[in-house]
Parts: C-alpha cells; sequence; structure tokens
C-alpha cells in the first residue's frame, strides 16, 4: 500500500485516507498515518469536527 500511494504522489495525485475510526482511536490513527507517510506528502489534514 505505501508504495501504490508513495507512486500516486509522485504523479501528482491527491491522496486522501479515510478511516471508520471513532474520535477516540484520532490520536493512533494521525501516529500510525504520519509514520506511514514519507515527507513528500504535503500535509495530513483533519476533517473539521
Amino acid at each position: 500500500m505505501v508504495d501504490l500511494v508513495q507512486k500516486a504522489a509522485d504523479e501528482g495525485y491527491a491522496i486522501f485516507f479515510l478511516t471508520g475510526r471513532p474520535a477516540t482511536q484520532e490520536e493512533a490513527t494521525l501516529g500510525n498515518l504520519t509514520w506511514t507517510v514519507s515527507a513528500s506528502t504535503p500535509a495530513i489534514r483533519r476533517r473539521p469536527r
């Protein structure tokens, strides 16, 4: 999955990660995505509550 995301980002696609996790797992979710996504991905943005 990481290779696919990186290839798409390298080709200029916007990458969106959607989860069904509840708000109580938000910190863990962001930690997982931050660890997985490479530095070339511009940012992780959350939907406002």
